[in-house]
């Protein structure tokens, strides 16, 4: 063998044994490492929760894209995540700083009459509802992740106190944390009836629970216990004429069927401006239609 071929076959040797594996390669090793481990304990939920994110994060509107790409690896990653469920348990003081703020805000300030109340988790929070909804007489009351409990549990703080004329609800928390479509359901059901018994005029905008590029990463029955819980809420929102279902969802697909990942910031979950603007039109409907206080 000439020192020529020699060296073209050493070289070939080399890269093989030093190849550097693909963040891909690098995840399936985890996964299987992963799975040797009987016991999980909060050490391991943890690495596995960094781990998992942070993969899936990376890619996630190529899955979005080609789901069937990545089946298998995210049916291994759902596999552990019911092997090893973590407990669901929410703290309902938790965002009492939160809303430590609103009564200081409040007390400072006249009430607004006649308010259309924006109120719930995250997509309540991120959206500028005052630039949106520039002519009405509008309050956001959105804080952290609130869940359907937690709204409850500072009911009279940001909801009773404000008097509203129009509710704005959208909370997603309990689907997204593996609880079941007909309990997530129920615990809207009761929070919206207890609105409609102490202001019975008002109007309740009951926004379905929106698709995300990461609902695979929060559990495998995540997106279609969202369209079950969004089924549901819209029974029980056209059993009377002052509920009013928004089906976001709608404005978030593409012509291909695909969720639109231009609507959402970088951490596919919450909207940016984009997404938030092809929602506006279908709240800035119903207020029209039931006559919501303006400026």
């Amino acid at each position: 063998m000439n020192l020529f071929k020699y060296l073209v076959i050493a070289s070939c040797v080399l890269c093989t044994a030093f190849a550097v594996a693909t963040p891909t390669q690098h995840y399936q090793a985890f996964l299987t490492k992963m799975e040797s481990v009987k016991q999980w304990d909060k050490t391991q939920h943890d690495l596995f929760s960094q781990k998992s994110w942070q993969y899936w994060m990376s890619v996630k509107s190529e899955v979005n894209d080609a789901p069937s790409k990545y089946a298998s690896m995210i049916n291994h990653y759902h596999q552990l995540q019911a092997k090893h469920p973590r407990p669901y348990n929410i703290d309902v003081t938790r965002f009492q700083s939160s809303i430590e703020q609103f009564e200081r805000f409040d007390n400072r300030n006249s009430p607004i009459k006649e308010a259309t109340l924006f109120v719930g988790s995250s997509s309540i929070v991120y959206w500028k509802t005052a630039q949106f909804f520039p002519n009405y007489a509008v309050i956001n009351r959105g804080f952290g992740g609130a869940s359907i409990g937690e709204i409850e549990h500072f009911y009279d703080d940001v909801i009773k106190r404000h008097n509203p004329k129009n509710v704005v609800l959208y909370s997603d928390i309990d689907i997204e944390n593996g609880v079941e479509p007909a309990i997530a359901v129920a615990n809207h059901i009761r929070l919206i009836m207890r609105i409609e018994q102490d202001f019975p005029n008002a109007n309740i905008l009951i926004l379905d629970m929106k698709p995300t590029l990461v609902d695979f990463i929060l559990g495998k029955n995540v997106r279609a216990n969202k369209v079950k819980a969004n089924t549901l809420l819209k029974k029980f929102a056209n059993a009377r004429s002052q509920r009013h279902y928004i089906d976001v969802t709608a404005t978030m697909m593409t012509k291909a069927g695909k969720l639109n990942d231009t609507l959402f910031l970088d951490d596919g979950m919450h909207l940016n401006d984009k997404g938030y603007q092809a929602w506006q039109p279908l709240i800035d409907n119903i207020l029209k239609e039931v006559g919501a206080s303006v400026h």
